[in-house]
């Protein structure tokens, strides 16, 4: 497996920076052992962009929301932070086309593809 954080296609990048806080881009899992899959999406055919709500806290904050944390980097803070929509933009390595994938040899039963969505989503990363 290879966790992957994807190229963003220029409507994710404007809606970044339109943004007043913190945007996570979400990575993603690449199985090495199927062909066909996008390089940049895992075969999503999208990248996903969560836009923070508020953040950084020290501590876990409470509430319904999802929330990730982040280490920071000198111009994003270290702490928690509270998320709030996640967006997906089609990829603009493979035009949101790359959404299957052919199975190895040994996986196919009678000579036919086999079809699936492709793994998990993974860890939010900056």
């Amino acid at each position: 497996m290879t966790i992957i954080t994807p190229y963003l296609p220029k409507m994710a990048e404007m809606a970044i920076k339109d943004h007043p806080r913190p945007c996570f881009i979400r990575a993603v899992e690449l199985d090495d052992r199927y062909t066909g899959y996008c390089r940049n999406c895992a075969g999503l055919g999208v990248v996903l962009i969560s836009f923070s709500d508020s953040g950084p806290f020290h501590d876990i904050p409470t509430t319904r929301k999802p929330i990730t944390y982040f280490d920071g980097d000198g111009q994003t803070g270290k702490g928690w932070y509270i998320l709030g929509k996640t967006e997906e933009f089609t990829c603009p390595h493979c035009k949101g086309l790359s959404r299957t994938y052919t199975a190895p040899a040994k996986e196919q039963v009678d000579g036919e593809r086999a079809y699936s969505r492709p793994t998990k989503i993974g860890a939010l990363m900056p």
